[in-house]
């Protein structure tokens, strides 16, 4: 009897188990007939999530952008009461929906984007963009200085971005002027990088970019450089596949004195870079001597030795420089455009490769400069005349063309190719300066002496030998402007008039004479010669 009596109980507890179920049934049933019509009268569909699998991820969010689901928080209450659940989930999601409404704009249909109306004339101050970066270890040159095709990149991506939200659009690097680094960044140092748009030309604009390097110890900031590009706003596609739309761009206007006078100057700067070009492209004098001064990617040459001959200094002679030819000094890189190396439409950052171009300058100038540590003092202008994209082969061509002193001039020549297709073009070319220092960033004299051969070496050795002048007085303009700088915030305060060690060093290395009577020969011959310009 026990027995069955406790059989009867189980089956009493678990008919009670089955009917406490069905009642949850009947009220998650009566609270979902009550959202579904309140969600329709809202404007979104009836159907439920679960049904609309096969539409896209912005056609669900537009249909389901105001469909407020049950909380499932809610105490249950009896369905007979006076204030049932249903009746409270209502309220509730009227509420909620209301609130929804009116704090979110509806999502714009799937395939269209909406743009926010642009201004026709937009504040300076206004399109500034500020990024800081920490010095890691892995940016540094193994003297604790940060390598300067890193600075470089950092500017690229920097004015990148202030280029692009200002157009609204992609923009593409055109150009970059001369850097010159007037300071190291040192590892661990922060070095704050703002960029601004100083002048807009219908499609182009110039992007104006300060680098400071902030000490983490003392909170010191030093000015390191400057650096002007030119981006191009390219024409947004046509979704429906009619004619490309028309970049013009809006205005920027100054504020004050000092960004009228930025404003000012960046139509000048670009009067000048529109006349050198043009007269690269109307002497074809000129033209034919860029065409013959560039570097060949030795993939493409046959007979070409894939590495230079090693060189050594000899310690018997010991005081005496050892005349080499250019063609020792030359370096080759390979690289392929991945996609982190390329922006949202895939063209390669010109960052990236100023940042390969140092790489190859170096392994050029370490060829001469043995027993030293290398800084880059300056890039020459650059001009992006094609672009490479993604899957692309980018070769990187480097020679020395002068040895002054404890400093060189390297020329970089850049090429792209695309595997698929297999022409081989032309992007561009660069100079850049490298001082060979010591431990202590003292300048050490290179033991090498160059012997220029054929023609177009010694053409070169002219060219680098007039550019080194023109250098040489820029620098001396920057250093005899007055002592008030302007800050990353445009506000006036005093420099500091302590130099680095850095600095210093550069600037001994870049000003040492030297005593190669070869080259005050060429100086000579060159003096009213005109600078070969990029083409």
């Amino acid at each position: 009897m026990t027995q069955n009596y406790n059989l009867q109980e189980q089956l009493a507890a678990a008919l009670a188990q089955l009917q406490a179920l069905g009642l949850k049934v009947q009220q998650l049933e009566a609270r979902l007939e009550a959202a579904e019509p309140l969600a329709v009268r809202q404007g979104a569909p009836a159907a439920h999530p679960r049904l609309s699998s096969d539409a896209s991820p912005m056609e669900y969010l537009q249909q389901h952008q105001r469909l407020v689901l049950p909380n499932p928080g809610i105490a249950e209450q009896p369905i007979n009461g006076r204030h049932t659940a249903a009746d409270r989930l209502k309220e509730q999601a009227g509420a909620a929906a209301s609130f929804a409404a009116a704090a979110r704009p509806p999502l714009a249909p799937s395939g269209q984007i909406v743009a926010l109306p642009q201004e026709r004339e937009v504040p300076m101050a206004a399109t500034r963009v500020v990024m800081a970066q920490i010095v890691s270890p892995s940016d540094s040159n193994g003297l604790d200085v940060c390598m300067g095709g890193t600075v470089l990149s950092w500017i690229d991506i920097c004015a990148g971005l202030a280029a692009k939200t200002f157009a609204r659009g992609p923009c593409v690097t055109a150009s970059v002027d001369a850097v010159h680094f007037l300071r190291p960044c040192h590892v661990g140092s922060v070095v704050i990088i703002a960029a601004m748009i100083n002048r807009t030309f219908r499609s182009s604009m110039e992007v104006g970019v300060r680098v400071e390097e902030e000490d983490a110890r003392t909170g010191a900031r030093h000015h390191c450089c400057s650096a002007y590009l030119t981006f191009v706003a390219l024409a947004r596609k046509d979704p429906a596949g009619g004619p490309s739309a028309k970049v013009e761009l809006p205005k920027v206007l100054p504020t004050d004195r000092h960004h009228a006078t930025i404003h000012g100057e960046a139509a000048w700067r670009r009067d000048a870079r529109l006349a050198a070009r043009e007269h690269v492209r109307s002497s074809l004098e000129q033209m034919a001597q860029g065409a013959e001064l560039r570097l060949r990617p030795i993939t493409h040459l046959q007979g070409q030795p894939t590495l230079p001959t090693a060189l050594r200094v000899d310690p018997k002679i010991e005081g005496r420089k050892r005349r080499i030819p250019p063609s020792l000094t030359s370096a080759h890189t390979t690289q392929m455009v991945l996609p982190q190396h390329a922006n949202s439409i895939g063209i390669t950052f010109g960052g990236q490769v100023m940042r390969w171009m140092e790489q190859c300058a170096f392994i050029a100038a370490s060829r001469v400069a043995r027993g030293g540590f290398l800084l880059t003092a300056a890039m020459d202008s650059i001009s992006f005349l094609n672009p490479t994209r993604v899957g692309d082969t980018v070769y990187v061509e480097g020679q020395v063309t002068a040895i002054f002193g404890s400093s060189v001039e390297v020329m970089i020549s850049l090429w792209g190719e695309t595997p698929d297709v297999g022409i081989m073009f032309h992007c561009g070319d660069a100079y850049a300066t490298v001082v060979s220092v010591d431990e202590h960033k003292r300048p050490v004299d290179i033991p090498f002496e160059l012997r220029p051969e054929s023609e177009a070496e010694c053409l070169r050795h002219r060219l680098a030998v007039q550019k080194r002048a023109e250098r040489l007085a820029l620098r001396d303009r920057m250093r005899q402007r007055k002592k008030v700088r302007y800050s990353l915030d445009g506000q006036e305060r005093a420099r500091s008039d302590s130099d680095s060690d850095g600095e210093e060093a550069m600037r001994q290395a870049l000003s040492t004479s030297t005593s190669n009577a070869s080259e005050e020969a060429a100086a000579a011959g060159t003096a009213g010669a005109t600078r070969q310009a990029s083409p």
